[in-house]
């Protein structure tokens, strides 16, 4: 998704799209190449723009993204950049 140089990205005001797009493939790709019993051990760290936590939009997001994925939200580190 992310083709956008990330300057572009910013002047275009795409950013959000992207971070959303990232928590969205890191969800999906988390479980990839482990067993059941290591995915249950498995937290995956996740960069987010702090421009991300400011939009009111992104603690739903961030739970649709989570619930679309079936991903675990113990399993999952924000970490912000």
């Amino acid at each position: 998704m992310p083709t956008l140089p990330i300057p572009l990205a910013e002047r275009l005001d795409r950013m959000t799209d992207i971070g959303r797009w990232a928590l969205e493939q890191s969800c999906r790709d988390r479980p990839s190449g482990l067993n059941s019993s290591q995915r249950n051990d498995f937290t995956t760290a996740i960069n987010v723009l702090g421009e991300q936590l400011r939009s009111l939009d992104f603690p739903p997001t961030a739970a649709s993204v989570l619930a679309l994925t079936g991903t675990d939200p113990s399993l999952v580190t924000l970490e912000v950049t």
